[in-house]
């Protein structure tokens, strides 16, 4: 069934996250306004400004009202029967952060807009919405690097969800500060070989990577050694 392409935005999946890489395949539908996405957008509006969404939607309003979550979440006699839990101005952050909810490491890529439309993250990543692309990839960075995932694969069995960040240190963005931005253009140049498939480039920057992490941590190149001994064990 036809219907306009307002609501529609790129599914980003577990499966769509690669370590350095975010690509979307699928396509869903949030009948939400970004501007106030906390309930699904005025019936009204919908129906003068998406009438045949509106009516594809229509057809399954019994199956939609049913929903333990819209029962449990949402005024069911206010909110309109399309409306969807947790969805919120993180979901439609231009910038974030994502890694799998279902992985023994961390595989974490920086989600960025896709022409007018920003990816809509699903309930298998764990997203960090970022007020920037540089506080986006700074994150990324450090989160991609050898000592995060050293730490993650030390106590983390399947699911390194949100607490992952009480174990990782990792400061507030601070644009002024040349390590920051360094860590910045090193994820954001290792999303570009990755993309291009530069395998050269990828040794590279992942060797630089690792250099930028231990000075933000401040380790010694012995504990660097040992770190990545432990992570070719764990491999």
């Amino acid at each position: 069934m036809a219907i306009e392409p307002d609501f529609l935005f790129p599914l980003l999946r577990g499966a769509d996250i690669k370590r350095w890489k975010s690509s979307p395949v699928y396509q869903v539908l949030i009948p939400h306004d970004p501007e106030d996405p906390a309930k699904g957008f005025p019936v009204t509006e919908m129906q003068a400004k998406a009438p045949k969404t509106y009516s594809y939607l229509k057809r399954f309003e019994e199956i939609l009202r049913g929903r333990s979550g819209f029962k449990l979440y949402f005024d069911t006699d206010r909110a309109p029967f399309y409306s969807v839990y947790n969805v919120g101005s993180y979901t439609f952050a231009d910038h974030k952060v994502c890694w799998r909810e279902v992985a023994n490491e961390l595989i974490v890529a920086v989600s960025s807009p896709i022409g007018e439309k920003v990816p809509v993250p699903d309930h298998t990543l764990v997203t960090v919405e970022c007020a920037s692309a540089d506080e986006a990839h700074y994150l990324c960075a450090l989160l991609n690097s050898s000592p995060s995932n050293f730490i993650v694969r030390g106590y983390v069995a399947l699911h390194p969800s949100p607490h992952i960040l009480k174990y990782i240190r990792i400061g507030k963005f601070d644009p002024k500060e040349n390590l920051h931005r360094s860590l910045a253009a090193n994820s954001k140049a290792l999303h570009e070989a990755t993309a291009a498939a530069n395998t050269d480039a990828l040794a590279a920057l992942e060797a630089e990577n690792l250099k930028l992490a231990a000075e933000y941590w401040g380790l010694e190149k012995s504990e660097v050694a040992d770190i990545k001994a432990s992570l070719e064990e764990l491999s």
